[in-house]
């Protein structure tokens, strides 16, 4: 009998050093996992709640639905406004070409208005032309100078709003676009969506219920990602 506990004895010791002396038992334990708060980024009314406590889902599934009415209303606008703001740089644009046009016209009659000059004068001393209608020509030349002036200034100020951009890239068009982009967002997101594939928990959220941005309205746990937090005794 005595062999046999010592031989049990000495079994036990090889089995705990060789394989026991890595494993602990305890009853302090439980199963953790993320938990992902589901949170709106916008201020709404809760048209529609698409799960319930324990409910599985999968990533880009809808959870919860927002009243779309005034993100509407804001697309639309911002579509509106951006569409007008198109048009307006397109005119910009093709003003240039216009004004161009008038600065040649303007110099053409500068260039004619000295030419008649050069020639009244040429044939002022044989009497031919009296020294009023070379003072009249000299006033008509000084009018189309200022025009000419004008018109280049003109000219100037259109190409400023234009220089160096194309009608996508004009500050005023790409300010518009951020808008748009803006507004169509804020209509996005008012479906919420679930970010990962797991199980609905905690929810509290009601169709009716005005709810703010971050306000917390459900969570999702993956419960592909789980472990276990065990609490072992000091010794």
């Amino acid at each position: 009998l005595s062999c046999v506990f010592a031989l049990a004895g000495i079994a036990y010791g090889v089995y705990w050093f060789s394989h026991g002396r890595w494993f602990e038992s305890t009853d302090d334990a439980y199963v953790s996992g993320h938990v992902v708060q589901i949170t709106p980024q916008i201020a709404g009314t809760v048209l529609a709640v698409h799960g319930e406590d324990t409910d599985a889902v999968k990533a880009g599934q809808t959870l919860i639905e927002l009243d779309r009415a005034d993100a509407r209303v804001a697309l639309d606008q911002a579509e509106t406004a951006l569409a007008q703001t198109v048009r307006e740089t397109r005119t910009a644009f093709a003003n240039n070409n216009t004004l161009a046009q008038q600065v040649k016209v303007r110099e053409a009659e500068v260039e004619r208005w000295k030419q008649d000059i050069a020639r009244r004068q040429a044939i002022a001393d044989t009497g031919a032309v009296a020294l009023e209608e070379i003072y009249h020509a000299r006033d008509s030349l000084k009018s189309a100078e200022a025009s000419l002036a004008a018109a280049r200034e003109q000219l100037a100020a259109s190409r400023s709003l234009t220089e160096g951009a194309r009608i996508e890239t004009h500050p005023a068009v790409a300010k518009a676009a951020a808008k748009y982009e803006e507004a169509w967002l804020a209509w996005a997101r008012t479906v919420v969506l679930a970010p990962m594939n797991g199980q609905i928990a905690r929810r509290n959220v009601q169709i009716g219920q005005r709810v703010a941005p971050g306000a917390p309205l459900m969570t999702v746990v993956p419960l592909e990602k789980v472990w276990v937090d065990a609490n072992f005794k000091e010794v």
